[in-house]
């Protein structure tokens, strides 16, 4: 019992991994604010995670570190994946004003929306851990998104059920401001970490060494 409460036991082990994911997640509100450097940031977060899922600390000074390589790489996915977010939106809200509108069309937009989804929650962290061009993040992530469906599927769920459930509840909304973004992340990156963790380990088996 006394080791539950040690230091290194698993109570101290929590709260210290809660309050940085706090920290987290104000961090990257605030580099979220100008909307174009929301990807980086995100990314950022996302790599500090998974160094909290290697038993890393102090990992939030890891975060301006990553932020600042995060700018040149993860900035363009961002913005394609934002324009295609804000037209599916847009079409969404043409349709609630259109009452003539096919129901094939609905379909479409619906998965679209699944699609678009699918492929931002892998994304992230494939962006996070590695340098891809931006053609090649977006066919790892589909890829991904196919291949690894179940994890996909719960991964979509976490990230639109959290949000969504502290935002209906205006009580709930101190916890939305404090672990809006990190929380549904770091229960995410249960998910993706262990794929993340074996893409490593085939590139670094399939490294020849050099002569």
């Amino acid at each position: 019992m006394s080791s539950f409460f040690s230091m290194d036991g698993p109570l101290m082990r929590g709260l210290s991994d809660l309050a940085t994911l706090m920290f987290l997640n104000l961090i990257t509100m605030v580099f979220c604010i100008p909307v174009v450097t929301a990807g980086a940031a995100l990314t950022s977060m996302n790599y500090c995670i998974m160094k909290m899922n290697e038993g890393e600390g102090h990992v939030i000074s890891l975060f301006f570190a990553q932020f600042k390589g995060n700018l040149k790489t993860a900035t363009l996915p961002w913005l394609i994946m934002l324009i295609l977010g804000g037209f599916i939106a847009l079409d969404f809200y043409m349709l609630k004003t259109n009452t003539g509108v096919q129901r094939g069309l609905v379909i479409v937009l619906y998965v679209l929306t699944v699609l678009w989804l699918a492929l931002f929650v892998w994304i992230l962290p494939l962006g996070a851990k590695f340098i891809y061009s931006t053609g090649a993040v977006f066919r790892n992530a589909f890829i991904l998104a196919i291949g690894k469906l179940p994890r996909t599927f719960f991964m979509m769920v976490i990230t639109v059920l959290v949000p969504g459930v502290l935002i209906m509840n205006m009580k709930l909304y101190p916890i939305l401001f404090v672990l809006g973004l990190s929380l549904p992340s770091y229960l995410c990156s249960f998910f993706y970490y262990p794929v993340i963790k074996e893409m490593i380990t085939r590139m670094e088996e399939n490294k020849t060494p050099e002569e």
